[in-house]
């Protein structure tokens, strides 16, 4: 007999308005998500919750630790420090609001075509730490979730640092937004690891299959990022039980120089009822079969501008979930919005002068602007896609690839347009078949069109695929190594870039010269598709944080933007320094503990360093070095 057994009707209103709140992207309509469980006549009682703690292990390595759900208000715990913090978790003084003034020093940013940002990302694994157990020889009631209640990814988006003097309205709105999914993510998942364990335990106890284990993950992306906007794509997949998982996409824009979220109001000139004629005829041009959007025409006429949702009375007004890409404006629907589970999410897109004064003009992209937005590209195994035609990689298996039914193991990869051209690439690489290849499509202001592939190889490295795809043909450019930039902050969050400016990438490496340390450096599309880097400067991710002067070395305090300020300055025993800046061949800059930057010049940037007092080794104590 199959266990089924759905939250109540509270719960899941719960369920679906938290992840809201979490995240700040509204995936689904409540009343919607409430009637398709209603409409499908499964049960509604509600769980079993639990008081006990669920220990976290997190996939990241920061270890296990437990935690209430602070969800709720009552776990008695003081709130979570910011994730910038210094030691005594003391939150670093917030100049967010400060305006950019005429005498300040002019900000390092790269400054083309708008700001960079980074995700900050935390993956879950909880295990079942009690005591219960599934009977061994009945076929009714098994665990498929091998001990794992909760597996989820939780995600949020930030501004890069150097940008934050010059848009500190949306650098603050973005800050505070992650902070809040930082300080709220454990309790969440905690809270979801309990229902999953309440019917863990009452599967086994009463002759259940537990179908497990429970999931939520977060995919965000950046679909357009320029001067005016900032657009995020929020796709969410969650488990909790039943016959199948419910996913849904939904967007945040953002208007960059106030930092405001922008609703769809904001954006398009006309009342709904008129946008409403513009998305039924696009629904109609991607109909497969007649019928398939009929309830769109009566569901459309609850959709608002400034929705208004209550669940204690009869307005049930629902917002459109919207984004903005470099072709236009994307309207989503997510299953069971307008049509069946079956017929999957619709996504159809608006060109921003398609309809002549729709669109706001300041909102409307200027003309021979390049743009770099995450394409979801799928991966099929060699053979196995003679019925696609729509833009797909191909992977070549190795002997071991049927072998594991988790990773895939591939001798060399393919790029398949939806005309057929393809080109080819050698090279084995292995990854997760739930993940697939994170790939980018990159346009560039004279026309020419590129996939970016990352293929990810030992050691925290990975190599940077370049497809020429202009024209709708597709040819093989070439590859370049790089090193992830992942940093971890507070509560176990990991933060590695998001690539959405085609004239300022940031990719990183690995030196050596003072400790081992990640650094970034801002890269264009060259004229071969090929990253070319812009800037000799390289911003310094994670490094030796406890480095401490054994002697007193001599330095240069420079300014934000590398001018020397006071030059042969002498740094007493025992000076703090963290690794902020290099040019990677003959100095870094180094952050004081009094937020000052001083820069130390190499006789030899290679390993082992050295400054003219001596090799950097025998100068410091608290370096780390990795391998």
């Amino acid at each position: 007999m199959m266990y089924k057994k759905m939250r109540s009707l509270g719960t899941m209103m719960s369920l679906v308005l938290t992840a809201s709140m979490i995240s700040g992207c509204s995936i689904a309509n409540p009343q919607e998500q409430i009637d398709a469980v209603v409409d499908s006549g499964e049960s509604e009682n509600s769980d079993t919750q639990t008081e006990e703690q669920v220990k976290v292990d997190t996939k990241d390595g920061i270890g296990s630790s437990e935690h209430t759900n602070i969800l709720s208000g009552d776990d008695g715990s003081q709130d979570a420090p910011g994730f910038f913090s210094d030691e005594t978790g003391g939150e670093k003084e917030d100049n967010t609001d400060e305006k950019l003034s005429s005498d300040q020093s002019v900000n390092t940013a790269y400054n083309v075509g708008g700001p960079t940002y980074k995700l900050v990302t935390k993956e879950y694994s909880i295990k079942y730490d009690g005591d219960v157990t599934f009977p061994e020889n009945n076929e009714n009631s098994k665990d498929y979730s091998n001990g794992i209640l909760f597996e989820g990814v939780t995600q949020s988006v930030l501004m890069d640092e150097e940008w934050k003097d010059i848009y500190p309205e949306l650098y603050k709105t973005l800050y505070d937004q992650t902070q809040n999914v930082i300080e709220k993510a454990d309790g969440w998942a905690n809270s979801t690891a309990e229902e999953a364990k309440a019917q863990y335990e009452d599967s086994a106890q009463n002759g259940y299959t537990f179908f497990g284990p429970f999931e939520n993950t977060d995919d965000y992306s950046i679909k357009r990022s320029d001067n005016t906007v900032l657009s995020i794509y929020c796709f969410n997949y969650e488990f909790t039980g039943g016959v199948h998982g419910i996913y849904g996409a939904s967007g945040q824009t953002f208007d960059v120089e106030s930092g405001k979220e922008l609703d769809l109001g904001d954006v398009v000139t006309v009342p709904e009822e008129e946008l409403d004629k513009i998305i039924l005829t696009k629904l109609h041009e991607i109909e497969e079969y007649d019928g398939q959007f009929s309830l769109a025409e009566d569901g459309l006429k609850s959709y608002r501008y400034y929705a208004e949702f209550d669940t204690n009375s009869d307005v049930h007004e629902y917002k459109y979930k919207w984004y903005m890409s470099d072709d236009g404006i994307h309207i989503i629907f997510n299953v069971y919005e307008i049509a069946s589970y079956a017929d999957g999410m619709q996504d159809i897109v608006i060109g921003y002068e398609e309809y002549p004064g729709l669109v706001e003009s300041r909102f409307i992209p200027e003309e021979n602007t390049g743009y770099c937005r995450r394409e979801d590209i799928p991966v099929w195994k060699k053979g196995n896609d003679s019925d696609i035609h729509y833009i797909h990689y191909n992977y070549y298996p190795t002997d071991y690839d049927d072998m594991d039914d988790e990773m895939i193991s591939a001798e060399d990869l393919e790029l398949v347009m939806e005309n057929g051209s393809s080109a080819k690439i050698g090279g084995g690489f292995s990854i997760r078949r739930d993940r697939g290849l994170k790939s980018y499509r990159v346009g560039t202001p004279e026309g020419r069109e590129y996939i970016y592939v990352i293929i990810p190889i030992e050691n925290d490295y990975y190599y940077l695929n370049v497809f020429d795809i202009t024209d709708g043909s597709v040819t093989y450019v070439g590859d370049q190594g790089f090193h992830y930039l992942e940093e971890s902050i507070y509560g176990g969050f990991d933060i590695d870039t998001l690539y959405s400016n085609p004239d300022n990438m940031h990719f990183g490496q690995v030196l050596n010269s003072l400790g081992t340390y990640t650094c970034y450096g801002s890269y264009k599309v060259g004229k071969n598709g090929m990253p070319e880097l812009v800037s000799k400067e390289f911003h310094i991710a994670w490094k030796s944080e406890e480095a401490y002067s054994k002697t007193k070395l001599s330095a240069d305090i420079v300014g934000e933007d590398g001018t020397v300020l006071q030059s042969g300055v002498t740094l007493p025993v025992g000076t703090h320094v963290i690794p902020y800046k290099t040019d990677g061949e003959t100095y870094i800059d180094c952050k004081l503990d009094d937020d000052r930057i001083v820069r130390f010049t190499y006789t030899s940037f290679e390993y082992p360093a050295s400054f003219k007092e001596g090799e950097v080794d025998d100068l410091f104590e608290g370096l780390k070095y990795a391998g």
